[in-house]
């Protein structure tokens, strides 16, 4: 299955790339994120967790290709739990780069004095925005129709691949050229 394939889970670090690339968040911000996260991991799931609903629910499937295959081959409660274990590999890579992308913008919007609750709101935006997010309302119309959707498989993490690339080259075009100053 896709899930058993160390291959397909190691993928899932690469959604590092888009957050390195992400402009919202300072890279000060993402360094105490990383060392936060390596070295209290379990500390850091439980604060986002316990902060953040869209966070405690996102230890579910995030892709909605894979929740479809999932559903649909989940005709009963063993086939649901053995359908769940065998996505477990790719749950457990991509738990890090969700809680990096979480901690960064969270201290991020901290450090903006944002409060509380505008924080875990953004931080819950970024993480949908950076790494993508299989929640229906974030679905375009192609993506909730199963026939069409056979025609973007894997496009989720290219769409978030390039909305984050689209945001930073026109984030650097609106940056005043230092030499023109």
């Amino acid at each position: 299955g896709l899930g058993l394939k160390p291959v397909t889970a190691i993928k899932q670090l690469a959604g590092v790339i888009p957050l390195l690339g992400e402009t919202r968040v300072s890279k000060i911000n993402l360094a105490q994120a990383a060392m936060y996260v390596m070295t209290s991991p379990k500390e850091a799931w439980a604060t986002a967790r316990a902060k953040s609903i869209f966070m405690k629910e996102r230890l579910g499937i995030t892709d909605p290709n894979m929740a479809d295959a999932v559903q649909r081959a989940s005709a009963g409660k063993f086939w649901s739990k053995a359908n769940r274990a065998v996505m477990l590999p790719i749950t457990l890579v991509q738990q890090p780069v969700d809680m990096l992308t979480w901690h960064s913008a969270y201290l991020q919007a901290k450090e903006s004095k944002k409060s509380e609750a505008q924080a875990i709101k953004w931080a819950d935006q970024i993480v949908r925005d950076v790494q993508g997010s299989g929640d229906y309302a974030s679905l375009t119309p192609m993506h909730r129709n199963e026939y069409t959707r056979t025609l973007t498989l894997f496009g989720t993490y290219f769409t978030t691949l390039y909305n984050s690339a689209y945001r930073s080259i026109t984030t650097v075009k609106r940056k005043p050229d230092a030499a023109a100053a």
